[in-house]
């Protein structure tokens, strides 16, 4: 059955298509890596994976929109103190297991979206020690979706939670794989965890999310994985108006008017609510609970609302550390 948030953004899609150019569509995916040590300590490096859609689109935006959500993700990991890099099916098929997980997946009739999200297991537990990922010859490394943006994860911070954990798998999003870290041979232990607990029959919810909390339930602590709760799961912005003191400036995205002062409402971060928080989980989900509550900081709304997350994650990166780190 297609939810609610999938019915939205089809529509938006259609809308979408009409607007946007052939040649805009027709980009590809970028994987860079920036450093701006200056000859300091080396940062270390947040990895995320993006393979684009052959059709132009998927899971509600256009290729437009997930090359301004990856800058978007790149430039506040960044900004943060991080390098960053984007892994692909390219990395994905180094793995020596890659044709056998693929063939177990294809049992699941998963869509391509679900199976590329098992792809990006096999990209991290491939990736060998050094490097700059700061944790020796462990391999592997942090990881987090590439619509998770940095609240509290410095670079510093993150060197550090990476020294002290030895390389075991650590989520910081309980079973949503949002945001990782673990060594090269814990991601690849929990990867093939995970495939060993999926049916043998056609199953197009065993998403790795699906399986990753499977894998806990199963195994408990023999996993050998530790779960945090520390990712924010929507944009933390409360109401406000504007003559209240210290009132934003950050207007409501509004879906059928133009953004202009209608009742006088501004959007504020909520401090409290980021605060000991490493990220914040900007998924579709959250930013349709944020839509629906007026949470949503206002955007070209000719991108549409899923089509501008990146948009819309950079307006609340400039609004976090303006209200929340000055």
């Amino acid at each position: 059955t297609t939810s609610a948030c999938e019915k939205i953004a089809l529509r938006e899609l259609q809308i979408l298509e009409e607007t946007i150019s052939e040649s805009d569509r027709g980009r590809n995916a970028t994987t860079f890596s920036t450093s701006d040590n200056d000859g300091g300590a080396q940062r270390p490096i947040m990895h995320t994976f993006y393979e684009p859609d052959p059709k132009g689109y998927c899971c509600g935006m256009l290729e437009d929109g997930h090359q301004r959500l990856l800058k978007a993700w790149e430039e506040s990991w960044s900004a943060a103190g991080w390098d960053t890099q984007i892994l692909t099916l390219k990395d994905a098929r180094k793995h020596e297991d890659f044709d056998a997980v693929q063939k177990r997946l294809s049992i699941l009739n998963l869509s391509e979206y679900d199976q590329k999200c098992y792809w990006r297991w096999l990209a991290m537990a491939f990736i060998k020690g050094g490097g700059g990922a700061h944790n020796g010859d462990l391999g592997g490394g942090w990881m987090s979706d590439y619509d998770t943006f940095p609240l509290e994860l410095t670079g510093d911070e993150g060197k550090r939670l990476a020294d002290v954990s030895s390389g075991k798998f650590t989520t910081f999003s309980m079973h949503v794989p949002c945001l990782i870290y673990a060594s090269r041979e814990n991601w690849d232990r929990i990867l093939h965890l995970m495939v060993s607990v999926l049916p043998d029959r056609q199953d197009a919810t065993a998403t790795d999310m699906r399986s990753l909390l499977k894998v806990a339930q199963e195994f408990g602590d023999s996993a050998g994985m530790l779960w945090y709760d520390q990712t924010v799961k929507t944009f933390p912005y409360t109401k406000t108006k504007k003559d209240d003191e210290d009132a934003g400036e950050r207007l409501p995205y509004r879906r059928h008017v133009e953004y202009e002062d209608v009742d006088g409402e501004r959007l504020v971060v909520d401090c409290n609510t980021c605060k000991g928080m490493k990220a914040v989980h900007l998924s579709h989900r959250g930013t349709m609970d944020a839509v629906q509550s007026g949470l949503y900081p206002a955007i070209d709304r000719h991108l549409g609302v899923m089509n501008g997350r990146g948009e819309a994650g950079r307006i609340f990166m400039n609004d976090y550390r303006e209200q929340c780190l000055q």
